[in-house]
């Protein structure tokens, strides 16, 4: 693995160098033609009206933008800083498929697997989804240990889903930590003493959950009333600040139409689930949940949509909650960019605001020339 300042201090300065080689040539040939039309007598490389070089330092800028932001999903496995999980943890198969294995799929499964990546298609970077699910030894938000914890990012493409498996783990909540066995907590999950004896402790874990999270969208059933409350107090614990831009709770949009389980809102859409409760299980069946509720109206169908719902108070909030949050920690946060809210703002909009500008900018010429 590779930590993000030495990624970027290789990566920028090699692109940055091939993006000016390639750009350079074309604005002195471009200014060079300026010159000619316009008869001036100066050197040519000063005669570039400034409007048209800022095309170019933004054309410039986008295209740098654009070959990191390639980069940096090929690059899926660096780490925002020098903090490693634990080895057994990180050297591991990290690529799992969504649903069964390729190698016995049927026609039904392939269908579905188009379905959710057509139905996700706008959720890619930066605007990553992570379902997240943990499985606990009680209710009590305040003193409850995790004794589980998934985190699955999904990557939609243009055929089929995958689901990259980030971390999913028992935890240990202390050295001498034992099992209940008549905690009902414990009769629910079926977590062993032989599987928490071997997992690795929260603190173990915990940089590598917040580099996982960096600015994310994380998403699961219930977790606004559960499973972030309980993950953030004991990222707390450990000194670490959550990262993530927001969260989006399934069962606050579920609950608006329908009962409120998740076995509940499985069966609503007819979603098979294996019982039992497991965290990577739980996250893996939100993923189709998730879907299924954009399919029928109930979640916004793109990123934007969700900030929008943020900002309206009377769609956002339901009967036991609200849909979406803000990670207040997150404003804090030194590597989480302070205006990312601005990545959500649709293109064509960007490019309507532009053109509005310019005739704007236009028109008040005009008006001088006109007056003068």
């Amino acid at each position: 693995m590779t930590d993000l300042p030495t990624w970027l201090k290789k990566t920028l300065h090699s692109q940055l160098q091939e993006i000016l080689v390639d750009t350079i040539p074309k604005i002195l040939q471009d200014s060079y033609i300026l010159s000619t039309q316009s008869n001036l007598t100066a050197n040519y490389y000063q005669s570039a009206q400034q409007d048209y070089i800022c095309f170019y330092i933004q054309s410039i800028t986008d295209r740098l933008c654009k070959q990191t932001t390639e980069l940096a999903q090929q690059k899926s496995t660096f780490l925002v800083d020098s903090r490693r999980c634990p080895d057994h943890l990180t050297n591991r198969k990290c690529q799992i498929p969504t649903f069964r294995s390729y190698s016995d799929q049927n026609l039904l499964d392939i269908v579905k697997q188009k379905e959710i990546s057509s139905t996700l298609t706008s959720f890619t970077y930066p605007f990553r989804l992570i379902f997240l699910d943990i499985e606990t030894d009680g209710l009590d938000l305040y003193k409850s240990n995790i004794l589980q914890i998934s985190l699955l990012e999904v990557l939609p493409t243009n055929n089929l889903v995958q689901v990259r498996d980030l971390l999913t783990t028992y935890v240990k909540p202390s050295p001498n930590y034992l099992i209940d066995i008549f905690n009902p907590s414990t009769k629910i999950h079926g977590i062993t003493q032989r599987q928490i004896d071997s997992a690795p402790t929260f603190k173990e874990i915990a940089a590598g959950i917040i580099d996982h999270t960096m600015s994310c969208i994380i998403v699961g059933y219930n977790i606004h009333n559960f499973d972030i409350p309980i993950l953030s107090r004991h990222l707390h614990k450990e000194g670490e600040t959550p990262a993530w831009t927001h969260t989006i709770d399934i069962a606050q949009a579920y609950w608006k139409h329908y009962p409120a389980t998740l076995q509940n809102a499985l069966r609503s859409f007819k979603l098979s689930h294996d019982k039992g409760h497991d965290a990577q299980k739980d996250a893996y069946v939100c993923i189709e949940l998730f879907s299924k509720l954009i399919q029928h109206g109930n979640l916004p169908t793109n990123p934007t949509g969700f900030i929008d719902l943020l900002n309206d108070p009377s769609r956002n909030q339901h009967r036991n909650g609200k849909s979406i949050i803000l990670c207040n920690d997150s404003a804090s946060h030194p590597w989480l960019i302070k205006d990312w809210k601005s990545l959500y703002r649709p293109s064509t909009q960007l490019a309507v605001a532009h053109k509005r500008t310019a005739e704007d900018h236009s028109k008040d010429h005009s008006r001088k020339k006109h007056k003068t």
